[in-house]
């Protein structure tokens, strides 16, 4: 009889698990949507868009949301919350306090609807965290934050295996079979969601990869190197600039840094933009060509370093992916104007693009996961990307000090 009882309460508690795990899947993955169409709408309604740029507007906006922001903190009065505090909270089993979490994802939404140069896939990540705590009780420590962290990646990317080893990779740092199950619902869930209730498109539109030459997977071994080590300088300028104006208010500190991000927006319009320079250089269609495309990347690190540095709400997945690819199509020209390279421009622009950010936040299977699946399960070019991830790790492992999170984690 105690036996029946207790398979009885095994069997109730993995019904709990899954409905939870997809109750999870379906709210994370409706804020993710919800953050990325709403911005995307406002942006558009000032003139701010991938079919064009209002100057003004455009130069304008980043002071305004600097100012806001700065707001936000000083009503918060700590650091903006993000996927280190994710991390943080699962590693101990503690919730994410909810004023906090609550206005740095009010925050984050701001600085992308403003122009600011930080990422907003963080802040979904963050916000989806957020979302599984709540069901914490129904779960081992961080399982919950997992579950949610797997649904906002999985819906914002359309890639479910990227969202759900991400989550295991840089939330919960550890793999276990009997957590495996509710997470990977939960990203099942979101990209069911995304893709298949919504219909979202594809992040990035790319071709089909036959073959790779050898000398294919030298230009992207050696881009894996250079990747490695710019990946370290990256996050080691965003940290001292970090240090450096941890004491300055941040009320006019935020309001100089946005206007110094307007104006590189008045002198360089196309930098301000996101996921469509991607687009641009995944097909080289930049009308400057190489120049343009090295002045854009330039630009979009610098204000990135900037933002992120002196503390603007937001991520640092999305610049780090543009930078990553603007500096890949770079690679891919020139190996093109050696000789050695005769392929798409896609491919290095992808392997430039994960390269650069795998390492940056320390997620490097979830980085050839999302190539796999982004690519239709193109397995060439997936083998391409491995290579150069592999190497940007190792490169990065000999002069790095961590991650992007695990940084801001031991900064505070």
């Amino acid at each position: 009889m105690t036996d029946k009882n207790s398979d009885d309460d095994s069997v109730i508690a993995v019904l709990i698990s899954v409905f939870a795990a997809v109750l999870i899947g379906v709210i994370a993955s409706f804020a993710a949507v919800a953050f990325f169409d709403i911005a995307g709408s406002i942006r558009g309604f000032f003139g701010v868009s991938s079919d064009g740029y209002n100057i003004w507007t455009l130069t304008l906006m980043p002071i305004v949301a600097g100012i806001i922001c700065a707001c936000f903190k000083l009503y918060i009065r700590v650091p903006f919350c993000g996927l280190a505090d994710t991390m943080f909270a699962a590693a101990h089993g503690g919730s994410q306090p909810w004023r906090q979490s609550l206005a740095s994802a009010a925050a984050s939404f701001v600085s992308f609807c403003g122009g600011a140069s930080v990422g907003q896939y963080g802040p979904v990540g963050h916000l989806g965290g957020f979302i599984g705590g709540l069901f914490r009780r129904h779960y081992s420590p961080g399982i919950g934050a997992a579950c949610g962290v797997a649904a906002a990646i999985a819906a914002a990317f359309n890639a479910p295996l990227t969202g759900l080893v991400f989550a295991h990779e840089v939330i919960l740092r550890r793999y276990s079979a009997r957590n495996v199950a509710p997470v990977a619902i939960s990203a099942v869930i979101g990209y069911m969601i995304s893709a298949g209730v919504l219909s979202r498109p594809t992040f990035l539109s790319i071709g089909d990869m036959q073959n790779v030459k050898l000398s294919y997977f030298v230009l992207f071994g050696v881009q894996g190197i250079i990747f490695g080590f710019l990946s370290a300088l990256y996050l080691r300028a965003i940290f001292t600039v970090s240090r450096r104006t941890s004491h300055l208010p941040c009320l006019p500190l935020f309001a100089v840094v946005g206007g110094i991000c307007g104006l590189l927006w008045f002198s360089l319009p196309l930098a301000s933009g996101g996921r469509e320079l991607l687009n641009i250089a995944a097909v080289g269609e930049f009308d400057g060509g190489w120049q343009q495309a090295l002045s854009i990347g330039a630009v979009k690190a610098a204000a990135t370093i900037l933002c992120l540095g002196v503390g603007f709400a937001g991520g640092v997945v999305s610049p780090t992916l543009i930078v990553g690819g603007l500096v890949g199509a770079l690679c891919g020209t020139a190996a093109t104007a050696l000789g050695i390279y005769d392929g798409p421009m896609f491919a290095p622009v992808l392997c430039g693009m994960i390269s650069f950010t795998a390492p940056t936040i320390g997620a490097p299977l979830a980085g050839v996961l999302f190539v796999l699946e982004i690519s239709g399960g193109n397995y060439p070019l997936t083998a391409a990307a491995t290579l150069a991830v592999a190497l940007s790790a190792a490169a990065f492992s000999t002069c790095g000090r961590g991650s992007y999170y695990e940084q801001q984690l031991q900064l505070r």
